[in-house]
């Protein structure tokens, strides 16, 4: 449904008179500043990507609520071509929210959102339109954490393909890096009362470290976060009431509507943490963290296997290998032997969790935590830190990390963390491989239209196997929105510039349609590009002829993974190459194939019937 907007009157039409008599009141009655509110709070939604429709939902929420006298809620929405807007669809535009409508204010062209001239224009124009004694900035798109550090790293092969970062813009192919951001911020000039990241992954240190001279607080999520996202009807609702609140205030607010709604909607059954952050003490902390890198350093060849043992325990996010919970490995190092080490963890843990972490919390999913093993977040205390083991490293991967202001800033505890990931690797060679291909899946009805089908991608990668439906990303790439929420004939899996050794397999599966188990069989065609030297060869497989007139049991014994393995049934799909290899290997080689696929597809069916979307951001 297009969101309908009301474009800004033309105030050039007020009389000169009219000015100067209002300016002359203002003075006189000493209403002067009286219009100044409370609150300006801007939400950066960086959407032309695969949460379109999330950033609609989300407007509607606050249009649900709306600004009032106290409170501003500006906005600048990017969703490029998409058609969401009825005015000027394929701009970007900026609004000032009001309960039921929105004031537009379009830009006139599709801005890179990835741009920090972009961000810092935006906050100059809302701070400049809209005064207000506190200010607040939401940025809201997907997030990876530290990654991002600096573009044309040794992340990129070829030294000009930027390493992804956050807030994405699909239309520009670009990313903000942290970097980028701190350059952002720096150049608007604004402290911000409080920063609040809407995207997945972000409550890092080493992102606190990067953006805490620009906020006296920050929110954020240690996890990945549901394409839902903050609940704004439930946030603009209490700020609207009490918008006397300060960024402390606020901070904390956010962390408990944002637990509240996931804890009480069925629906939304996901696990998620939220937790808010007092910038004041940031630095003390970093400094602390060097001085106890120092400290690891120095016992490491004691502890090397103490140390890893505890590694394993440490409350961990799989979706950014090697971010952990800060907390949870401060407190595992009570049990090493140096009493330096103890007590330097133990000051550290005081200092977050009295002064630093101002409110923390985490919701484990019920229904997709018991039939599908989503993650248990129980040792999620606010703050996570990048400390990898080896096995988790992209190549190039830690020189990145190192050009962070987090590492820069606390080089002992950088030297700290390559030595442990060098030291403790599980796979030590595990080298690098040239990214950036892509696997695309691309369906219509046996007669060229819409199929109604829904098709579902899955990428076995060296480490795990993904999908659409488990989220944005994964360990080696992204994906696109799963079909059954975009409601389009296609998805798609991008890899990242520099990935691990290994083996890519695409795996297809048709999961219904609209007319019924035995319907009209659909045309699939297939696709894959492999990029080399000079080349922008696209490959296909395909078409394949997918429907559920010949569908695989729903109980997989070895007669039927050697079928599946020989392209048997007709709601199931692996490339030739991949039905060539399998075809020779063992049964116990078949049987972990496509166990792992299994798993996943089971998973994504529970968690499919208790959330309307599945994707990350």
């Amino acid at each position: 449904m297009p969101i309908m907007v009301k474009k800004d009157m033309n105030r050039d039409n007020y009389s000169i008179s009219f000015l100067v008599l209002a300016v002359v009141f203002l003075f006189s009655s000493g209403a002067w500043g009286s219009d100044e509110a409370d609150w300006t709070v801007m939400i950066y939604m960086a959407g032309e990507n695969n949460l379109t429709q999330s950033l609609s939902a989300d407007l509607e929420e606050m249009k649900s609520v709306g600004s009032s006298d106290r409170v501003n809620i500006i906005v600048q929405a990017d969703t490029g071509a998409s058609g969401l807007f009825t005015s000027n669809p394929g701009d970007t535009h900026r609004f000032k929210v009001y309960k039921g409508w929105l004031q537009d204010y379009p830009l006139g062209y599709n801005a890179d959102m990835a741009s920090p001239e972009e961000l810092a224009s935006f906050i100059s124009w809302a701070v400049s339109n809209f005064p207000a004694r506190r200010y607040c900035l939401v940025l809201w798109d997907h997030g990876l954490g530290w990654i991002g550090g600096e573009e044309n790293s040794d992340m990129a092969l070829d030294g000009e393909v930027p390493v992804r970062g956050i807030l994405m813009d699909a239309g520009s192919n670009s990313f903000m890096s942290l970097s980028e951001l701190n350059d952002a911020l720096s150049s608007a000039g604004t402290r911000f009362d409080l920063i609040e990241f809407d995207a997945c992954l972000m409550g890092m240190w080493e992102v606190a470290v990067s953006v805490r001279q620009w906020a006296s607080y920050l929110s954020f999520s240690q996890a990945t976060e549901p394409s839902t996202g903050n609940p704004y009807d439930l946030i603009f609702a209490h700020l609207n009431a009490h918008p006397e609140m300060d960024g402390r205030q606020l901070a904390k607010m956010i962390v408990e509507d944002y637990l509240s709604f996931y804890q009480s909607d069925l629906f939304a059954d996901t696990a998620v943490t939220k937790s808010a952050v007092d910038t004041d003490k940031i630095q003390e902390l970093s400094s602390g963290i060097n001085y106890l890198g120092q400290l690891l350093n120095l016992s490491f060849p004691r502890i090397r296997d103490m140390l890893m043992d505890m590694r394993q325990d440490i409350q961990e996010y799989i979706e950014l290998p090697g971010s952990i919970d800060l907390v949870d490995f401060l407190q595992s190092l009570e049990q090493v032997p140096d009493e330096d080490i103890r007590a330097e963890a133990d000051y550290l843990k005081g200092l977050l969790v009295e002064g630093i972490v101002i409110r923390s919390g985490f919701h484990n999913a019920i229904i997709t935590s018991l039939l599908a093993g989503s993650p248990d977040l129980s040792g999620s205390n606010g703050l996570s830190i990048f400390f990898p083991i080896g096995s988790e490293l992209l190549p190039g991967e830690l020189e990145q990390y190192g050009k962070t202001q987090a590492a820069e800033g606390s080089p002992e505890w950088f030297d700290f963390i390559k030595r442990f990931s060098e030291d403790t690797a599980l796979f030590p060679n595990v080298g690098a491989a040239k990214g950036d291909f892509v696997f695309g899946v691309f369906w219509n009805s046996f007669t060229g239209g819409y199929s109604n089908a829904d098709l579902d991608l899955y990428v076995i990668e060296p480490d795990g196997v993904y999908s659409a439906g488990t989220g944005h990303t994964s360990p080696n790439g992204y994906f696109s929105l799963d079909s059954y929420v975009s409601h389009l004939d296609m998805e798609f899996y991008t890899a990242k510039p520099v990935v691990r050794k290994g083996r890519y397999v695409p795996v297809i599966n048709y999961r219904s349609d609209d007319f019924g188990s035995w319907s009209m069989a659909q045309v699939m065609a297939y696709f894959y590009y492999i990029p080399e030297l000079g080349s922008t060869n696209i490959y296909q497989w395909g078409p394949r002829y997918m429907s559920l007139l010949n569908p695989a049991p729903d109980l997989w014994d070895d007669d039927v993974i050697e079928l599946l393995s020989q392209n048997y049934y007709s709601d199931w799909w692996i490339p030739t190459e991949v039905e060539r290899s399998l075809s020779r290997a063992s049964i116990e080689k078949k049987r972990s194939f496509w166990d792992s696929v299994l798993w996943l597809r089971d998973k994504n069916m529970v968690e499919r019937g208790v959330k309307s979307f599945s994707v990350t951001k």
